[in-house]
Parts: C-alpha cells; sequence; structure tokens
C-alpha cells in the first residue's frame, strides 16, 4: 500500500498554496485574502455612498472635508471550498504504476495543501453512485483522517460518471474549486453535459486524466485476449501494428477532444501519466493553471 503520511511526500507539497481563480463564499473565515468586500479591520478602499449602504461605514472626516458621503470599504479574508471527485471504478487499477496510486497521491497531495490553508476539504469518491462517507475537514489536524478514508477505499464494479456527478450537484449548495479525477473513459457526450452543469452552478473546475504508461504505449502484439476490468468480457484478437496505431490515435483524440471540451467552458484540463512523480505533476499543473 502506498505510504500517504511519509514526511518526504508532504515535505514536496507542504510549500504550495491553494487559490483560486475566482472568489467564493466560504463556510467560515479562512486565511485567504479576496477582493470581496468585507468588515474586517484592514481597510481597502472608498466608495461613493448609494441609497441602503450601511451608514455605520460612512466616513464622517471625508464628508466633512468634501460635503460628500463615502463608505469605508474593508478586505475580506475567506476559507475556499475544495472538492475533490475520483474515480472508484475498477479500471483505475491498471498499469504496472497503477492509475489508483497516482490518483490517491493526487487527492491527499490536493486535500493536504487544502487544509494547510484551513480551507473546507470534501471527498466525494464516485462508483456506480456518488458516495459520501469522507469526514468533513476543515484543519491540518483533520489529515490523518482522510488518509485512512482513502486507505479503506475499495474499488467499484463499474462507475457512472454522468450520474454521480448529477447527485453531487444536486446535494452540495456550497461553491469552489472541484478537482475531478478519473482515466475519463466514459462518452464525450457525457462530459459535455457535466461540464455545462458544473458551469451553469459556477464550479470552478479542473479535470484531470490520470492514464497508465501501457494505455497510452501498449507494446504487445501478435494474439491477444483483452479484458474488461469492469464487466469481465474479454475480446479476442490478433493485435497488429495497424491496430495498435489505430488506438493510439483514437486514445489520443479522446483526450484532445476532452482539452477542448474544457476550454470550451473556462475549466482547466491537464493528462497525467501514472508512472511519473505525482508532485511533479502537481506542481507543473499549478503553474499553468494558477489553481493551486
Amino acid at each position: 500500500m502506498i505510504d500517504l503520511t511519509s514526511e518526504e511526500f508532504l515535505k514536496e507539497i507542504r510549500h504550495l498554496q491553494l487559490v483560486s481563480r475566482h472568489e467564493f463564499a466560504g463556510l467560515r473565515v479562512g486565511e485567504r485574502r479576496t477582493r470581496r468586500r468585507g468588515s474586517s479591520c484592514e481597510f481597502d478602499d472608498y466608495k461613493e455612498y448609494d441609497s441602503g449602504d450601511d451608514i455605520r461605514f460612512i466616513d464622517w472626516n471625508l464628508w466633512a472635508r468634501l460635503d460628500k458621503f463615502y463608505i469605508k470599504l474593508f478586505a475580506s479574508e475567506e476559507n475556499l471550498n475544495v472538492f475533490l471527485l475520483f474515480d472508484l471504478s475498477r479500471s483505475m487499477d491498471f498499469g504496472k504504476s497503477p492509475k489508483w496510486d497516482f490518483q490517491l497521491r493526487f487527492i491527499a497531495a490536493i486535500a493536504y495543501l487544502s487544509l494547510c490553508n484551513n480551507d473546507s476539504t470534501f471527498l466525494y469518491p464516485f462508483g456506480a453512485d456518488l458516495v459520501r462517507t469522507a469526514p468533513r475537514s476543515h484543519h491540518l489536524s483533520d489529515y490523518p483522517l482522510i488518509i485512512k478514508f482513502l486507505q479503506d477505499l475499495t474499488f467499484s464494479s463499474h462507475a457512472d460518471f454522468e450520474k454521480s456527478i448529477d447527485q453531487f450537484i444536486a446535494q452540495e449548495r456550497r461553491r469552489g474549486i472541484i478537482f475531478i479525477v478519473s482515466d475519463c473513459f466514459y462518452e464525450l457526450d457525457s462530459f459535455d453535459r457535466v461540464l455545462r452543469k458544473l458551469r451553469w452552478h459556477k464550479f470552478d473546475t479542473t479535470l484531470i486524466q490520470i492514464l497508465a504508461e501501457e494505455e497510452i504505449n501498449p507494446t504487445f502484439l501478435g494474439s491477444s485476449r483483452l479484458i474488461d476490468s469492469e464487466t469481465n468480457k474479454f475480446l479476442e484478437m490478433d493485435m497488429s501494428l495497424g491496430y495498435r496505431d489505430y488506438y493510439q490515435e483514437v486514445c489520443e483524440k479522446h483526450t484532445r477532444d476532452l482539452r477542448v471540451l474544457c476550454s470550451k467552458y473556462g475549466f482547466q484540463f491537464a493528462c497525467a501519466q501514472s508512472h511519473l512523480q505525482t508532485t511533479g505533476f502537481i506542481m507543473n499543473l499549478l503553474r499553468k493553471g494558477s489553481k493551486l
């Protein structure tokens, strides 16, 4: 079992900070300064008084000098809501370096970064349905509970991606950052519908596709039996160079189409290879998207 609590693993991620491209109303007062107006003690700016503004924030000294009413504005500090939705389907257990291990390290790392900033962190594994048994976590002291939750998870026979996201949207009234992590072996139309809904509900979304090296560059040739890890159905075939090239073209096109869809809805997309270092992937993701 992979070690999600090693000092080496935590040392690589603890200096990063979780930020959002947008501001969201949090559950509590957090540590991150936003442009949202608040009533903290840190003065930020003035605005001319409008009907309905709170008269307690009128600057009377400024009124005495200018004979006009101005309201004091203060910077607000808010926590973020960080949602981690990830795939429990059996296909995630594929690869010499399993996609599952990479996914757990990614989820643990993002959760750790979020909790370091006292952000509200919510884990939503999905299989045939959305699973909601993870502890609601707000502080770094909750990290061991998250790790135990991740290590106790079991695979689902299959995953219903669209149904699970619909369940998430229906029950989660908060808004914030969402990371959706999966190998993304679902119909493109499902992704289109899901991303459109997430955009409508104003979630700040990043889609992470994880692929095993063997899925990107298959090396087997000749007579082969291909077994679906979720249904156990199999296909006997003679894998020629032509078939392998065609498979790679289809796989690459699916990834390109996912990237285009995310761009269409203003979301971030990244494809990870499960045999590579997780923290290196995260750092590259943060530099490109300014999300962490």
